[in-house]
């Protein structure tokens, strides 16, 4: 059990620093009653939000129940998933709601999750507490507008150093205290990234820490992302691995096709992909790498408890989506002309499908098509690919 875990703190008192807003929270619950805003706790990843959400639940007897934005970011979805939480039939057993990672929802009319939650906050029937990283961003200047914001920092050094010492004595375990200020000043005032730091270092008996944190490598972060349950714990290994976007990307793929998974299971994680890429290609083509902390809980979303493990493949990513996509259609293109050039088809399909495709065009994809006598659904799917790798190429 992850030590970031084992020693959540169960009430406000047991939480160490932001004393201010442990204050705040504690009063906006004392004295909750229907039609009051709800909390909108902002502040940088690690520093207790969710757990600070968890703590005062416990403390005053509800049943938390939490929404994550990486599961409900559509309108459709928040409001199924946030009408089932506040159904008569369930206010009996006195619960609380928690949005996590509201940041991460989005505010265009293809999800609309960002507008449904604006206009439907007031008046809930149960006390509600959101979270978010990004004080500046979009979403948290508009929810403002509608709930009571509570601003916390990052825990003094400190405070960080004798915590992590208290855990150590009761693991009966003993570093260095050179490690431990190395561990605690890297952490720059993330808990759970010194907790989880903490636990690597008396396990492997190695410190490996970067300028901020533990860092993975991405078969490290891959494994130990999808063998937990707690989404910020897994979140913390895929954004602490060294990898760039694309790597992670066909690693989350090549574990999931080549795991055990239910056929259900990995629709669904394969669609969180899906989704990932395109907000990939978004990030690459706007330039806004900012967006890559939702990338990565995209990612999170497609591995969590998952427990598949790390497997190689050549090939790319974004071809293995888009051949999934139209499989039937681009497979059978990337077999015949395969064939007809006598190469494999992995070779092709990594290589030179796109500049075949661009030869052909040359000449007249649809007169080709009639030559080869290729049905008008592959032609359809081949004036996809050539559509898209233009448009890549001109760029």
């Amino acid at each position: 059990m992850m030590w970031s875990e084992k020693y959540r703190p169960i009430s406000l008192e047991s939480m160490v620093g932001n004393e201010e807003a442990r204050a705040l929270v504690y009063d906006w619950l004392m004295n909750w009653k229907i039609g009051m805003k709800p909390l909108l706790l902002v502040g940088p990843p690690g520093i207790g939000k969710t757990t600070m959400a968890y703590a005062a639940a416990r403390q005053f007897g509800f049943t938390l129940l939490e929404l994550n934005a990486s599961d409900s970011r559509t309108k459709a979805e928040l409001s199924r998933r946030l009408q089932s939480v506040i159904s008569p039939s369930l206010l009996a057993e006195h619960r609380m709601l928690l949005l996590d990672e509201v940041d991460g929802l989005y505010g265009r009319a293809d999800f609309g999750g960002l507008e449904y939650l604006v206009e439907n906050l007031e008046g809930l029937p149960v006390p509600v507490i959101m979270t978010a990283n990004d004080e500046d961003s979009e979403q948290v200047k508009k929810l403002s507008k509608k709930a009571k914001m509570v601003k916390m920092v990052r825990i003094p050094f400190r405070l960080m150093e004798l915590y992590v010492r208290n855990v150590l004595d009761a693991e009966g375990v003993t570093l260095a205290d050179e490690d431990i200020a190395n561990l605690v000043n890297a952490s720059a005032g993330d808990m759970r990234t010194l907790l989880n730091a903490a636990q690597v270092a008396a396990q492997s008996g190695s410190i490996a820490i970067s300028s901020r944190e533990v860092t993975y490598s991405l078969n490290q972060a891959l494994s130990l992302a999808s063998s937990t349950n707690d989404f910020q714990t897994a979140l913390s290994y895929i954004q602490n691995c060294n990898a760039d976007p694309d790597e992670k990307l066909s690693a989350c793929y090549n574990a999931i096709v080549s795991s055990r998974m239910e056929k259900d299971a990995r629709a669904r994680s394969l669609r969180y992909l899906a989704e990932a890429n395109l907000l990939l290609h978004r990030i690459k083509s706007s330039q806004q790498w900012r967006q890559l902390r939702y990338f990565d809980r995209l990612l999170v979303a497609s591995i969590l408890g998952t427990s598949v493990s790390p497997a190689n493949d050549s090939l790319p990513f974004p071809l293995k989506l888009r051949i999934w996509n139209d499989s039937k259609q681009l497979k059978s293109f990337v077999s015949f002309m395969s064939a007809q050039l006598h190469v494999s088809s992995s070779s092709f399909a990594a290589n030179l499908l796109g500049y075949q495709l661009i030869i052909i065009s040359k000449k007249g994809l649809e007169k080709w098509a009639n030559e080869h006598n290729i049905p008008q659904p592959q032609l359809n799917v081949l004036q996809k690919e050539l559509k898209s790798i233009i448009s890549a190429l001109n760029r």
